[in-house]
Order: structure tokens, then sequence, then C-alpha cells
């Protein structure tokens, strides 16, 4: 696959992920965060199975360890946001600082694989944090609600879990390694639904309807195109153009949940927008080395 498919990949990805802030926010107004997760995952595990069954001849023992260390991360990325939606936060500002995931990538693939983040990535960092200050700024200070700070603490999650994505996917069936990847995440989400006695007494016709959606389209599909996206290109590039993810979750929250959008908002999207901008150049001489690196995955 071309490093142009993949990216586009991510950025359809990062579009039905800016519409679940809203719908999850909506659907934790009847279940708990804890079985929002479980019956998610458990459809998009569902959904993907029959297929990886197919090719359980290439399953090995490296998968289910990758598998494990995946969902992990996912589970508790999803979890904290899940949660923190269902306390004193809105969609939009969630969607913004759950992108904070998109700073602390390039950091924690450093810490872990040696490699350094380029100049323009730190700018870009320094620039995306001012926005998303701007984003969450209330009255005349700073306002995070502690549904905020729960947010915050997901994007972390998130952001592990791309690094560990874009380390354990290279090599491996993307199909496989996802089913495995979801259905860590449903079996931790139904321990705790369990021990949270979590299991709702009345459900709507929108809170199933929109579960579905969350676990058919917004994870199946979703984190199928992450892990064969971020396969093909630079964890880095993957992070930003996931981080979009923010500017179409305000869309959708101002379209359907009524949010206000306030001049200080939108001098944060163009900082964001300029962020995203710079953090895509690549000097000349690490082009070279991303295009021999493009070309070995496409052989795989």
């Amino acid at each position: 696959m071309s490093r142009l498919k993949a990216n586009l990949l991510l950025l359809l990805t990062a579009v039905i992920w800016g519409s679940t802030f809203t719908v999850t926010k909506f659907v934790t107004d009847v279940f708990s965060p804890y079985f929002i997760i479980a019956i998610r995952f458990t459809l998009a595990t569902l959904a993907l199975l029959g297929p990886a069954l197919a090719r359980r001849n290439q399953w090995k023992t490296g998968y289910w360890s990758a598998g494990l260390w995946m969902g992990i991360t996912l589970c508790v990325g999803y979890l904290l946001q899940t949660v923190g939606l269902s306390m004193d936060t809105v969609p939009g500002k969630s969607a913004f600082l759950t992108a904070i995931y998109c700073i602390l990538v390039p950091f924690l693939y450093w810490i872990f694989f040696k490699t350094k983040p380029q100049a323009n990535h730190l700018v870009a960092a320094g620039i995306f944090v001012v926005g998303i200050g701007f984003i969450s700024l209330s009255g005349s200070g700073f306002g995070l609600t502690a549904g905020d700070g729960v947010i915050l603490l997901g994007g972390v999650a998130c952001a592990m879990n791309i690094v560990v994505t874009a380390h354990f996917s290279k090599g491996r069936d993307s199909l496989l390694i996802t089913t495995i990847q979801l259905g860590v995440v449903a079996v931790a989400a139904w321990c705790l639904v369990f021990l949270t006695k979590g299991i709702p007494a009345a459900a709507t016709p929108f809170a199933i309807g929109g579960t579905i959606y969350l676990g058919l389209i917004a994870t199946a599909l979703c984190l199928l195109m992450q892990t064969v996206g971020i396969k093909y290109t630079s964890p880095t590039l993957a992070a930003i153009l996931l981080s979009l993810e923010s500017v179409f979750g305000v869309v959708f929250s101002v379209l359907f949940y009524h949010e206000n959008l306030t001049p200080r908002m939108c001098i944060g999207f163009v900082l964001v927008f300029g962020a995203v901008l710079l953090a895509q150049y690549t000097p000349a001489k690490s082009r070279v080395s991303q295009k021999k690196e493009s070309e070995s995955l496409a052989s795989e």
C-alpha cells in the first residue's frame, strides 16, 4: 500500500471518530461507560472474527502477546475517554483534549525506540498545545473540569496505543492482530461491567443504535483502517492525521450537541491546522529515508 492511501485511511478514520464524541455523550445518558465499551468491542470483535478465523493458519504466538499489549493500552484509553464524556465536559472540547496524544507520540517513540522527533514536530507540538489552550479557555481563565482531566489521561493512553501499534503491527497481518486487540478490550470491559454491576435496567432506541454504530463502524472498521494506515506511514504523521478527529469532533458537537463556537475556539482551530501542516512537512533527507521505508513495508 502506498503512503498516500495509508494517510487517506487515517483521515477517514479521524472523520468517523470525530462523530463518536457526540454519539458517546448521548449514549452515556442511558448506559454506563463500562457497558458501552463492553458492547462496542464485543460487536467489533464478532464483526472481524469470521474473516480472522479464515486466516487462523497464520496465527502465531507473537500475535497473542502483541495483541495483548495493544488491547491493554486501547482499553485504558477508551475507558478513560468514555468515563470523561459521562462527566462534566462537552464533546467538542473533549475531542481537542484527547488530541494530546499527537504531542506525546514522537516523544514516547523517542523514549522507547531511540528515534528523535524532528525540529518541525517539536514546534508543531508547541503550537498544538497553544491551540488546545484556546479551546480550553473558559470565562476569564483556563477552565479544566474533572471530566476534562480524565479525558487528558485517556489521551496519554491513546498515545501509548499508537506507539505500541506502530511497533507490533509491522510484519504481521493487520486483520488478525486487530481482532485479538479488540477481543482483549471486550473481555476486560465485561469484567468491569460485572464487577460494578453495570448491566442497564432499560435502553432507548438511540442508545442501542448509537452503541451498534460505535461497535461496528467506529471500532471494527476504524481500528482496522488505523492498523493498516499506521503500518504504511510514520507514527508521528499517523498521530497528526488521527488528531484531526478533534476538529471533526467539534463540527459534530456544534451541529448535534449545540455546543457554542466562540471566537477563541476559532483561533484554536487555526493554530491546530497550522500545527498539522507544519508537522506534515518532511525535510528532503528524511523524505528519502521514509521512501525507502515505505517501499520496504509495501513489499511485505
